[in-house]
């Protein structure tokens, strides 16, 4: 509790030492204060407290009254001080943000005229379908996955073969920039007596 008190005290003594450094800044005077060097009496450094609490709060008071501005004096006959009589105000305009074009009328797709013709679609459909599968059916239904499979692996081949390609132009690519950018040939094996 005596720390925290004498902390305060210091905090409050260090503000009014400032605020006093701030004062001889401006008015150019130093304060009656004992410096370091001068042997003053306890009860002297106490008062020296007091009469900156003082100082302070007269400082605080004079910069607390306000200051009224002085009026300067008009001169009326001047032209510059007509005023305008019309308001520089605009009356208000409404405006919609809807669209305002017209639509187009909405078509009326009816398929009941052409539900007989689809109804035959797939009734014919079904009966081509419904029929038993037969050896040569499946045959074919294999030949067909067969092409398609080897399709896909001659299309992933390609692009394999197609990667390999690129990747080594770009190792070609690396090698040349190595070359433009790296030491040059005198300096490459200084360490080692590979020449």
């Amino acid at each position: 509790m005596n720390s925290v008190l004498f902390l305060a005290l210091m905090f409050l003594v260090g503000g009014i030492l400032q605020s006093l450094g701030h004062k001889r800044k401006r008015v150019g005077s130093q304060p009656d204060l004992p410096g370091p060097g001068d042997r003053a009496k306890p009860g002297s450094i106490i008062e020296a407290i007091q009469q900156a609490l003082e100082a302070a709060e007269r400082e605080r008071e004079v910069r607390a009254v306000p200051r009224m501005p002085t009026a300067s004096p008009v001169d009326d006959s001047s032209e510059e001080m007509v005023e305008e009589t019309e308001s520089l105000e605009v009356e208000p305009e409404t405006r919609t943000l809807e669209d305002l074009t017209p639509r187009l009328q909405r078509q009326v797709i009816d398929q009941e005229d052409d539900a007989e013709q689809l109804l035959t679609q797939r009734v014919k459909w079904s009966e081509e379908r419904a029929k038993p599968i037969g050896p040569a059916e499946h045959r074919a239904f294999d030949r067909r996955i067969e092409a398609a499979t080897a399709a896909k692996v001659a299309a992933a081949v390609s692009a394999e073969a197609a990667g390999r390609a690129a990747r080594a132009g770009e190792l070609r690519k690396m090698v040349i920039w190595h070359a433009i950018l790296g030491k040059p040939k005198a300096l490459r094996y200084e360490d080692e007596d590979v020449r």
